[in-house]
């Protein structure tokens, strides 16, 4: 009874919103009612589902066009990296960064006092050789002069030798010793990792010296001077060697000795250095003079030049030989480009020391470019020369050369590519696009890579498979995938050429009935 007294009050005709409440009541069953009757007078019959058609082909069916993405570097046509061949300090360098420079401008130089000396030597001895050739005959009486004059000259050489090195080792280099004579001298600078060298260098030094100097008190023209003199270069090196280790070693933090007594000794260090680099090029020099003149003492016993080989054109090749030499061992201090060109890097300045193969400069045409890239083996059969290639984009390029064969470093094929685009730097890195024509006929004839479009595999986590229609139904074929190019993706095994396959697998199932359309 409440129910109904609420129920009478809510929907009461004699109230505003009874009424509104009561004739939306009205309306919801009116609507109810309709709905019933239609619902109750529908056929009842189920529609007629139609089989999907799908298009199917074998791989010779397949043609189109497929963009694949590479990255290429601009170089110049004409480039030089110019490197050095010779270890020293750098004297001068003679170019700025961007010049313009021709063909053989010197870059830089380094030191060469010592490489003059012995070009200016050498050739006084071709020189001599020259004139000597001009006497038919050499009387073994001159040559036993000159080979005497030759073994004073390599007494004296290795004397002053001794001389130098001697008062090298204990006026300079024996000042960064605490006691030079002891078994352990002493290092009295921070020699970090080369303390250890330094103080077993300088105690193996403790008893050579003292023996080369018997030695050479004692050298007569009858003694081995040749032997003599490689003692003499032996020590001289040795000297030289602690002279660049403790130059190194002044030259890591060169304001922690500022100062103290160690603040100039760097440059003095430089300085003897260059003396005892003199020395070594004297002793060479002696070497080979006294070496020639024992040639020339035998070449004369054996009966001069009227012979079938002549002693006098042998001694004039020879100082040749050693002209050359010395002319190879000088230019190597002069560093020059080969090509004309822009200098695109400079490595170097004046005071810096270089050891062989230090970059030096590039100089290139920056007017003539081109770009390189690398390309894959199984990519070779894409591209040839003429292909048209698209520059970041934008640029149009064509390919000019492509390498007859894979680089064994790289393990790619390196290609070519001309641009005439102004807006190209050297140096710049950009993006390729080039085209290739797919032609499933051409890939079947040749026995190519096989190529199917993206949309025909169903790609799983490991590799795909794709469809083929059998009865009526769709049969999955699992097939092992290669590199994606552009829209194509190459099958590598599942399928072969003879295979029809759906083209479009995108939405279907394994095992649909669907009605099968040659392309």
């Amino acid at each position: 009874m409440a129910v109904v007294r609420d129920l009478l009050t809510y929907f009461n005709p004699r109230t505003k919103r009874g009424r509104i409440r009561l004739a939306m009541l009205v309306v919801v069953c009116i609507v109810g009612l309709r709905f019933i009757i239609s619902a109750s007078s529908n056929d009842t019959t189920e529609p007629v589902v139609q089989t999907p058609t799908v298009a199917v082909g074998t791989i010779s069916d397949i043609s189109g066009a497929s963009d694949f993405k590479l990255i290429g570097t601009v170089k110049a046509v004409d480039q030089a990296r110019i490197q050095s061949e010779a270890s020293g300090r750098i004297v001068a360098v003679n170019v700025a960064l961007g010049e313009q420079v021709a063909a053989g401008t010197v870059i830089a130089q380094l030191e060469n006092a010592s490489q003059r000396a012995a070009l200016l030597q050498a050739e006084g001895a071709y020189e001599a050789a020259q004139a000597a050739a001009a006497t038919s005959d050499i009387s073994t009486e001159s040559a036993l002069t000159a080979q005497l004059n030759a073994k004073r000259a390599a007494i004296t050489a290795t004397q002053n030798a001794y001389t130098t090195v001697s008062g090298v080792l204990y006026n300079t280099v024996d000042t960064i010793y605490a006691n030079p004579q002891a078994a352990i001298p002493g290092v009295r600078i921070d020699g970090g990792s080369q303390t250890s060298t330094l103080n077993s260098t300088r105690v193996g030094l403790q008893s050579t010296l003292p023996a080369w100097q018997t030695e050479v008190s004692t050298l007569t023209t009858d003694s081995n001077l040749a032997a003599a003199l490689a003692t003499a270069e032996s020590n001289t090196r040795t000297v030289l060697g602690l002279v660049d280790t403790i130059i190194a070693v002044l030259s890591n933090d060169p304001d922690e000795y500022a100062g103290t007594e160690f603040a100039s000794l760097r440059s003095t260090l430089l300085g003897e250095r260059s003396t005892l680099l003199a020395t070594l090029a004297t002793l060479d020099n002696t070497s080979t003079s006294l070496e020639q003149a024992n040639d020339a003492v035998r070449q004369a016993q054996l009966g001069g030049t009227n012979g079938d080989v002549s002693a006098a054109n042998a001694a004039v090749k020879q100082a040749l030989g050693s002209l050359r030499a010395a002319q190879a061992n000088y230019n190597k201090t002069i560093i020059t480009t080969p090509i004309a060109g822009v200098v695109n890097t400079l490595e170097v300045d004046a005071g810096d020391f270089i050891s062989v193969q230090t970059p030096i400069a590039t100089v290139a045409n920056n007017n003539a470019l081109e770009i390189t890239t690398f390309v894959g083996e199984r990519d070779r059969a894409r591209i040839s020369v003429g292909q048209s290639v698209l520059v970041d984009g934008t640029e149009p390029g064509v390919i000019s050369n492509i390498a007859p064969a894979i680089n064994p470093t790289t393990g790619k094929i390196e290609v070519k590519i001309q641009s005439e685009s102004e807006s190209l730097q050297n140096g710049d890195t950009v993006n390729l696009t080039i085209t290739s024509i797919i032609d499933g006929d051409e890939a079947v004839e040749n026995n190519q890579p096989m190529l199917v479009p993206l949309t025909a595999v169903k790609f799983t986590a490991r590799d795909g498979f794709m469809f083929t229609v059998e009865d009526g139904q769709l049969v999955a074929n699992q097939v092992e995938l290669g590199p994606v190019s552009g829209s194509y993706v190459e099958i590598i095994s599942g399928i072969d050429a003879s295979t029809e396959f759906v083209f479009d697998a995108r939405g279907l199932t394994e095992g649909f009935k669907v009605e099968a359309v040659r392309e």
